[in-house]
């Protein structure tokens, strides 16, 4: 009789069987919250990757699916079973009957893929066709909004261009069009870091120069004394303590939604050595979940093959923030990073401006020169938030909003203090804009003094 231990462990009672695991979990696979746990098993998890096309290997699949066990496994709120069945399934793969389904999923895995691979070849031909025939359309309709604009010889405002004529997405491909990407080559962008003080002010005045300047020392809106209290008294304890702790509620604050709560990984130490995938899985994504379902002020969309994480402004569906994820912790590459830094704001972050600039070509710059985008860069374990925006002589500025270290271990917790910061700073700059673009949008009469299609320098023949 073949022994239970290498038997392919099963949930020991019926009972459980349709059990699926909460959405409140945050970072889980959504296999665990749509499938009952009677068909948990590797096999039909790599059938589900494979079904959704997912831009993954086996070894990063098998590493998900044993992430996600691992996980509802560490879940105080989940039943015993379940939790006893995670665990005894991540011991039965370690075993020779293990490996031998392991590596069985593994030929069916890879075979899949090279099946697959002529169909998904002629689906891309296909939408390389139809997204070029879309994307024509787009310019075309944008060259002709701009090339019938009437020649401003007098203060005589310029009609307002429709939203829908601006292409915006995706960005990378607009940025292939040549035109389009002279144009971008021919804007100047300024990058406050670069230069000192008095360079500063000469080129955007004092009032902004200082205002720059300050945010090292800024005090978000929602950083309240009872907040601080919050932070320091959790992150001073440990064990269970800490545990109880970032349960309490917040003096003051009846929604209490800035608490670490939702962030406590149940895994007190990662590896330094973490590939990109996992790092961004585990580290990166649960700040950005946990801030969306939070606020519901933007929708990010991830982007998982290129590392991209977009932020979508819920109101208006305008794309004002991107996050790109350079490299993993492990191996950082200065040379890449900083290429992918000035890639990105002189390209996409700079076509997510000028893309909600054009849509107001009427407006008084000084009121368009507080309209900002966003972006973020992740080098290694640290995030950094800039701000872009043009000023009123039609030069494009960027600068640094704020810069933080992410932790790796529960004796440098206190590092998410400046995390937080961050995250209370790139809040705040999201809620003004909001506020700015429900302004300009009561604005009905044009402007007839210098406006934004006087700076803004988009070419007729573009």
């Amino acid at each position: 009789m073949e022994n239970d231990t290498l038997k392919e462990p099963r949930l020991k009672s019926s009972k459980y069987f349709k059990y699926k695991c909460s959405d409140e979990i945050l970072g889980l696979h959504e296999f665990f919250v749509k499938e009952p746990a009677s068909k948990w098993c590797l096999e039909t998890f790599v059938r589900k990757l494979i079904e959704e096309e997912a831009d993954l290997d086996f070894e990063q699949s098998k590493e998900l699916f044993l992430a996600n066990l691992a996980q509802i496994e560490n879940q105080r709120n989940v039943d015993n079973p379940i939790r006893l069945f995670c665990s005894d399934y991540t011991d039965w793969l370690k075993t020779w009957k293990g490996q031998a389904v392991s590596n069985a999923c593994c030929e069916f895995f890879q075979e899949s893929k090279r099946l697959g691979t002529q169909l998904q070849q002629k689906r891309k031909h296909n939408e390389i066709a139809e997204e070029y025939i879309f994307e024509n359309a787009k310019y075309v309709a944008f060259n002709n909004t701009i090339s019938q604009r009437p020649q401003r010889e007098t203060q005589t405002p310029a009609p307002q261009s429709p939203q829908s004529l601006m292409p915006t997405k995706p960005n990378k491909e607009i940025v292939k069009h040549e035109k389009v990407k002279q144009y971008i080559e021919s804007i100047q962008i300024v990058c406050a870091s670069s230069i000192n003080t008095s360079k500063l002010e000469e080129l955007v005045g004092k009032d902004l120069a200082n205002k720059i300047f300050s945010y090292r020392k800024l005090v978000p809106s929602i950083w309240t004394k009872s907040l601080e209290k919050y932070f320091t008294n959790a992150l001073d304890k440990t064990g269970k303590e800490f545990k109880l702790a970032i349960q309490e509620e917040i003096e003051g604050e009846e929604e209490n939604r800035f608490r670490i709560y939702n962030l406590v990984d149940a895994s007190p130490t990662l590896s330094r050595s973490i590939k990109d995938r996992k790092f961004t899985i585990y580290h990166i994504a649960p700040l950005f979940m946990f801030y969306e379902s939070t606020f519901g002020t933007l929708e990010f969309d991830w982007i998982e093959a290129s590392g991209i994480v977009k932020g979508i402004r819920i109101g208006d569906y305008r794309e004002i923030w991107q996050m790109e994820i350079s490299s993993s912790p492990s191996t950082p590459t200065t040379r890449h990073t900083v290429s992918d830094t000035k890639k990105s704001i002189h390209t996409d972050i700079l076509l997510n401006l000028v893309g909600i600039l054009s849509s107001h070509l009427d407006l008084d710059v000084k009121i368009a020169k507080e309209i900002k985008v966003f972006s973020t860069q992740v080098i290694a374990n640290r995030l950094t938030l800039y701000a872009l925006s043009m000023q009123e002589d039609g030069i494009f500025f960027t600068y640094e909003l704020a810069s933080a270290e992410l932790p790796f271990d529960f004796h440098s917790r206190s590092r998410y203090m400046v995390v937080f910061r961050l995250m209370a700073i790139f809040h705040d700059e999201i809620v003004q804009q909001k506020a700015i673009m429900d302004k300009i949008d009561r604005i009905l009469i044009p402007y007839e003094g210098k406006c934004v299609c006087d700076v803004l320098k988009i070419p007729v023949n573009l």
